[in-house]
């Protein structure tokens, strides 16, 4: 078992792992940490002011920074794409960054205190938790699209719950929002 030096903060919501590369979401600080695992190399894009920062102050107080609250990654094709929720004080934004040019690009402000992020054939979705949408976004035009919801009902159990849930799935991916009814 290994030990990273990687520096993490209170309220962190999501790490993704690409190659030898973690990103992290230090929601609390408006940060996503960057870490080469190979190279021992950390940085730290600022979220709010849209460049890379230095030095992050480590602070027990979850809400000192956090005004964006990022809280969702997601990577292809070079691009780290992430939503920053606004805490539903607006709405909410995405945005992708180029890890190779290191270009930030505000693809659009959608949803209300949006959680989750997928990109597949050019669209990004994301859940708009407030306003309860499932929001489709082409890359392109950066139109907003409307995106068919099922339900799965009847079926006893989480994990059976989510395996009906992912055949019903037209896409090799799916959002699920689990409920239940009665304890």
């Amino acid at each position: 078992v290994k030990n990273l030096d990687v520096p993490l903060f209170i309220n962190t919501h999501e790490i993704l792992k690409v190659g030898d590369v973690l990103y992290v979401c230090n929601t609390s600080t408006d940060t996503i940490g960057i870490y080469n695992l190979k190279t021992d190399e950390n940085k730290f894009l600022d979220v709010k002011e849209g460049g890379f920062v230095d030095n992050i102050v480590n602070n027990d107080d979850v809400y000192h920074r956090d005004s964006k609250h990022v809280n969702s990654l997601f990577y292809v094709d070079n691009k780290l794409y992430y939503c920053c929720h606004n805490r539903g004080k607006q709405l909410s934004e995405y945005y992708s960054f180029d890890t190779v040019t290191n270009q930030i690009e505000k693809i659009s402000e959608n949803g209300n205190s949006s959680h989750g992020v997928v990109v597949h054939e050019n669209h990004l979705y994301s859940l708009g938790t407030r306003g309860r949408r499932l929001l489709r976004i082409n890359l392109e035009d950066k139109e907003l699209g409307r995106v068919r919801l099922s339900e799965v009902r009847g079926v006893k159990g989480q994990v059976a719950a989510l395996k009906a849930a992912a055949a019903q799935a037209t896409t090799p991916w799916f959002f699920a929002v689990p409920g239940k009814l009665n304890v």
